[in-house]
């Protein structure tokens, strides 16, 4: 009875052991296993034909930000095999690639799946430009865009008729 398939996609897209964090492979790679899981839900809950809706989708503007996507503040113990980190997230460098290659990624995954995504609702959109200097999730939009992300999500308009358009 309902719309829309309402997902948070707060998704680790990359391991610890990774060189490259910004490596678009591998986040696409990622993407694409989350988003056959998504499909394959739909198909099992039965609503086939309902389009999903990212009801949040967020990645802090630092280093490791596609390992735990929901962390930015604090810190995090990430284990994986033998290895454990501790992240403290003020600590971590900056580094917005990292966050606009996952976005980057989720889009072209997006459109060569034709999955049906009829939105995104990103965390966290401000247009205090001030949040930026302690909140690493914060996206200051402005005319004209600033920040490649803003002009990153602008591509996801349309998407959902674009697929439904293709022959």
């Amino acid at each position: 009875k309902l719309d829309y398939i309402g997902i948070n996609a707060y998704f680790p897209l990359r391991k610890l052991k990774d060189n490259n964090p910004d490596q678009l492979e591998t986040f696409q790679e990622s993407w694409s296993a989350i988003l056959d899981s998504a499909l394959s839900f739909r198909e099992k809950a039965g609503v086939p034909d309902h389009p999903f809706l990212f009801t949040e989708l967020g990645y802090g503007s630092h280093e490791a930000s596609t390992i735990n996507p929901w962390q930015g503040f604090g810190f995090s113990l990430v284990e994986e095999g033998l290895k454990d980190s501790l992240f403290v997230w003020k600590n971590q460098p900056h580094r917005p690639s990292e966050r606009n290659n996952a976005v980057r990624a989720l889009y072209e995954v997006v459109k060569e799946k034709e999955f049906p995504l009829a939105g995104i609702l990103y965390w966290k959109i401000t247009t205090n430009e001030d949040q930026l200097k302690w909140d690493p999730f914060a996206l200051h939009i402005q005319q004209p865009a600033t920040d490649t992300l803003q002009e990153l999500l602008v591509r996801f308009k349309g998407l959902e008729k674009e697929v439904k358009a293709k022959p």
